[in-house]
């Protein structure tokens, strides 16, 4: 089983910590030893505490407990903005092809690249769980409506 998990780089609170940290727990006792970690941007926000989680974690034998893969690109050049958007975009285009599983952290109004992205996944047909930021008790379901805004339902 192969999860995405990702999300904003400018989330350094330690409730989205603890939700992230969550999250993994969860999925790790849901898949087990099959399962391998996807993530981007892991050297702030959401990345980090995802890469952070999985390359600390050991398991009972003293092995990781995370199969983890960080999915990067680092780009040396002052771009344009559409250019980025299309690098990102790449980028996130090996992690829809192989992501079984999309777990993403989110802002109310999303938009940009993640917003793409979640697009995207939702078309795979393939499970997408999305988490609104700052809100541990609010999981976002029924996902993108048709003006491409997300409907929320409280947990």
């Amino acid at each position: 089983m192969d999860v995405v998990v990702l999300g904003g780089r400018e989330r350094n609170d330690p409730s989205d910590q603890k939700k992230v940290v969550e999250v993994l727990e969860g999925l790790r006792k849901k898949y087990g030893t099959t399962m391998v970690v996807f993530s981007v941007s892991c050297d702030q926000g959401i990345g980090s505490f995802v890469k952070s989680h999985c390359v600390k974690t050991m398991d009972e034998n003293n092995r990781h407990a995370f199969k983890f893969i960080e999915a990067a690109m680092h780009v040396f050049a002052e771009l344009p903005r559409a250019h980025m958007n299309r690098v990102y975009g790449a980028r996130n285009s090996s992690l829809l092809k192989l992501g079984d599983e999309f777990h993403v952290f989110v802002y109310p109004d999303q938009k940009g690249t993640l917003q793409e992205f979640i697009a995207e996944a939702v078309a795979t047909e393939r499970p997408v769980y999305l988490y609104e930021l700052g809100r541990p008790d609010c999981k976002l379901l029924n996902l993108i409506d048709e003006h491409g805004r997300f409907d929320r339902v409280e947990l």
